[in-house]
C-alpha cells in the first residue's frame, strides 16, 4: 500500500489554505447577507441584516463544498498513524472550528430550515462523529 507522506512544502501549503478558508467562507457569507439589504438604506437604518432560508441553504452548501477537502485531509491523517504533523492537524482543526462558528453566526443551518432528505443534518452528523473519533484516537496516542 502506498502511504501518503507530507513533505514540508506540502504541509505549509495545506496550513496556508486552512488559514485562508475561514476568511473565504466569512466573506461569502457576508456577501450573501449583504445582498438582502434594501438599496439606499444603510445597515443601521435597515436594522439587523438577516439571512433568508434560501440564502442560508446556499451558504451551507458552499460551506460543505469548501470544507470537504479540509476534513478529508484531517481524516486521512487519522487513518495513517505514521503521518504526524501537529501544526498541520491544529491548523485543520482550527479551520473547521472557525468555519463552523461562522455557520452558526450566520444562521446557515437551523434545524427548522427545510431539509427534506436531511442531507445537511447528515453532513453535520458525519463531521461530528468523525471529529469525535479523531479526538479519541489523538488522546490515545
Amino acid at each position: 500500500a502506498i502511504k501518503e507522506s507530507i513533505d514540508p512544502s506540502q504541509g505549509r501549503d495545506v496550513i496556508a489554505v486552512a488559514s485562508i478558508l475561514p476568511l473565504l467562507i466569512g466573506g461569502f457569507f457576508e456577501r450573501v447577507r449583504a445582498g438582502n439589504t434594501v438599496p439606499g438604506k444603510t445597515a443601521s437604518s435597515a436594522g439587523a441584516l438577516t439571512t433568508t432560508e434560501a440564502d442560508a441553504q446556499l451558504q451551507f452548501r458552499f460551506w460543505c463544498h469548501a470544507i470537504v477537502p479540509t476534513v478529508t485531509k484531517l481524516f486521512s491523517i487519522y487513518a495513517d498513524s505514521t503521518v504526524r504533523d501537529d501544526r498541520l492537524v491544529l491548523s485543520l482543526l482550527v479551520s473547521i472550528a472557525d468555519t463552523l462558528k461562522q455557520v452558526l453566526d450566520h444562521d446557515a443551518y437551523l434545524p427548522s430550515y427545510n431539509d427534506p432528505d436531511e442531507e445537511h443534518l447528515l453532513f453535520l452528523d458525519c463531521l461530528t462523529k468523525g471529529l469525535q473519533l479523531f479526538i479519541r484516537k489523538d488522546k490515545n496516542v
